[in-house]
Formats: C-alpha cells, sequence, structure tokens
C-alpha cells in the first residue's frame, strides 16, 4: 500500500502531465488560464511540500532544437532568487531565468532539491554554457562563462536528453 504522501506524489505528477499534454496540444494560454494553472502548481507544491516555492509564476514556451519546451519565466529579483528552491522536482520542462541586461550571473543550489542541469543564454540567443548535473543543496558557486541575458534550469539529463549544445539558439516566447 502506498503511503500517503507517495500517492500524493503520484497524483501531482499525473496533474503536471495532464497540464504539461493539454499546453502542447495548443489549449489557449489566455492570461485567466495561466494564473489558473501557476495557483494550481503553487496549491500542490504547498500541500506536498509545505513550502509555496514561487508562486503565480507566468509561464512560457522556448524553442530549443527540434523541441518546444513548457517553462515558469523569473524575470524579478524575487522570482530568480527563489528559483527551483524548495521544490521536489522540476514544474514543466524548466525555468527560465530572464535578466533585464546582459551581465555576469552566479548560480547556487542552496534548498534546492534536486539536480539539475543549467543552460547559460548569451545575449545573442546562443546556448555559451551548460552545467550538468548541479549538485543539490549545494552553495558551491556556479558561473556563467561570461555575459548572459538569460539561463534555463531543467532536471538533471534533459540537457543532453534534448540535445542542447553550445551554440544553439534558444528563444522565449510569451505569447
Amino acid at each position: 500500500m502506498l503511503e500517503q504522501s507517495n500517492l500524493d506524489s503520484c497524483r501531482f505528477a499525473r496533474f503536471k502531465a495532464a497540464l504539461r499534454h493539454a499546453l502542447r496540444a495548443g489549449v489557449s494560454a489566455s492570461p485567466a488560464f495561466v494564473i489558473g494553472v501557476s495557483a494550481s502548481l503553487a496549491v500542490g507544491a504547498w500541500y506536498l511540500g509545505g513550502h509555496v516555492p514561487n508562486a503565480l509564476l507566468p509561464v512560457a514556451t522556448v524553442q530549443a532544437g527540434g523541441h518546444r519546451l513548457l517553462v515558469e519565466v523569473a524575470d524579478t529579483p524575487h522570482t530568480r532568487e527563489r528559483g527551483e528552491m524548495f521544490r521536489k522536482s522540476v514544474y514543466l520542462d524548466g525555468m527560465w531565468f530572464q535578466f533585464k541586461r546582459p551581465r555576469r550571473v552566479s548560480f547556487w543550489m542552496r534548498d534546492t532539491w534536486m539536480p539539475l542541469d543549467i543552460i547559460f543564454i548569451g545575449p545573442d540567443h546562443r546556448v555559451s554554457g551548460i552545467i550538468r548535473n548541479a549538485t543539490p543543496d549545494s552553495t558551491r558557486h556556479l558561473p556563467s562563462p561570461g555575459p548572459v541575458s538569460a539561463a534555463l534550469e531543467v532536471a538533471a539529463g534533459n540537457a543532453g536528453r534534448w540535445a542542447i549544445t553550445l551554440g544553439d539558439l534558444l528563444r522565449l516566447d510569451r505569447s
């Protein structure tokens, strides 16, 4: 028999999979829909993990090679600081960190409970660096290779699975 937390995790995983399928199938992403989805994810995360990490983040798509990724967008200082903290898994396909101006950035994995790949995107929208399998809950600094305009965090192994390599073009589509 499954423990309640395992059962809840299974339900939440099925909810995430259904949501991902609906959004990829072209369900209208009206502002009300995006807010509803974000609120549902936040409530589910609170219920499962005891924390409400980065509630109500906008959702967008990223073209990465032949893949269309559904990502949360962290584009304020607070949401970029919280990132994937206090989560048991990556929501959707990842989290896009948008910076107002290109600059050198550094990430760390404190209070991030799963390994991640961090993909750095230069001002020309091309991948300028990839950190693979960053160690969970580490305070080691993980710097960008130079000035970047964005970064994309995905579950560890997905950068390789989706064949994302240096020089690839990645663009965020908020429409």
